[in-house]
């Protein structure tokens, strides 16, 4: 039996943060002790083990390359936040950490270093709610780090639905469920904030009157699901409430401009919004049909205009930011 490896100092370790959370030390402990993350009881009352946290399940490359690094001995358990878990009658339950967890177990190790902690009520709001709360945070892109795998907005949208479901967030209540997203650091008013939210909705009441919404990769995805991507198909996201996306709407013009020249008879040129609300899509769709090309006409007619009386080649000076050792503050 190997022997328990010699806890450190606490203050030697990188410890979790989160509001409603208590650290009450960190140890090494048996891998066989724990047990993981979320357990969900379905319609049937069957019990099975899910990790909310992870909308797509766990990744196995990052596993398995944990894996690697245990095996060869380079596993340094003090240089990042540990796995986290609490304390049970018979062990301990994992919080977060699972791919860290699954790779010890792969790898044979009898123990792993974790932080023992309690959730604990805070800010009017359930342990529980802050238990789903770090599982998400803990998952935040950290871009001083590359080995952890960060979460994604599906990630988010997962957990704010089980905790709905499991009665941490009224759903009926709008600022409960917008304090939910601002504890996972949403920032309120971005568009990303209430693409969330539509989602959150949509998961829980279904999509009548909240609009699906896609990112640009989603877009053509959900496209080609439906065979519909083809080569003289032209996709942009849009998001001004105004219905004139400045930068949006010429990089659109100029894909279509693109499909033209390269010889296509017909162009297809499909349009998504993102952070509108289903009101804002309708009235900006109608924007658009009626209101795009004429506008980009009427700039393009302007800039013809200009080129051939001169004035863009006789009236027009370009001047560069001095931006090389010794010039001055622009050169022409």
């Amino acid at each position: 039996m190997k022997l328990k490896p010699k806890t450190p100092k606490i203050t030697q370790c990188r410890l979790p943060k989160s509001e409603g959370m208590n650290i009450l030390r960190v140890d090494f402990v048996r891998v066989e002790d724990i047990k993981r993350a979320t357990q969900i009881t379905n319609e049937k009352g069957n019990v099975k083990t899910k990790n909310i946290a992870r909308s797509k399940g766990v990744n196995n490359e990052r596993i398995y390359a944990h894996v690697d690094v245990i095996k060869r001995g380079e596993y340094k358990p003090f240089s990042y936040v540990p796995p986290v878990v609490t304390e049970t009658k018979d062990g301990y339950q994992l919080v977060s950490g699972e791919h860290r967890f699954n790779a010890h177990k792969i790898a044979g190790e009898e123990y792993m270093f974790v932080c023992v902690v309690e959730f604990v009520d805070y800010d009017n709001k359930e342990a529980s709610y802050w238990k789903y709360i770090w599982q998400s945070n803990e998952n935040m892109k950290d871009l001083t780090e590359v080995e952890k795998n960060p979460r994604t907005d599906d990630d988010v949208v997962s957990i704010v639905c089980n905790m709905i479901k499991n009665g941490q967030v009224d759903i009926e209540d709008e600022d409960d469920l917008d304090r939910a997203l601002v504890h996972q650091h949403i920032t309120k008013g971005t568009p990303k904030f209430t693409n969330l939210k539509n989602k959150i909705l949509g998961e829980i009441n279904g999509y009548e009157g909240v609009p699906k919404v896609f990112t640009a990769d989603e877009a053509k995805d959900y496209l080609d699901e439906k065979e519909l991507l083809t080569d003289n198909t032209v996709v942009q996201m849009m998001k001004a409430k105004t219905g004139k996306d400045t930068d949006y709407d010429q990089r659109f013009l100029k894909n279509i401009l693109k499909a033209f020249d390269a010889g296509f008879e017909k162009v297809i040129a499909y349009m998504h919004f993102t952070g509108l609300s289903v009101s804002d899509i309708r009235k900006n769709r109608e924007f658009k049909k009626n209101h795009l090309i004429e506008e980009h006409y009427k700039n393009a007619k302007k800039y013809v205009e200009l080129y051939e009386s001169g004035r863009l080649t006789e009236d027009l000076e370009f001047r560069f930011f001095g931006q090389i050792h010794g010039e001055d503050d622009y050169v022409r």
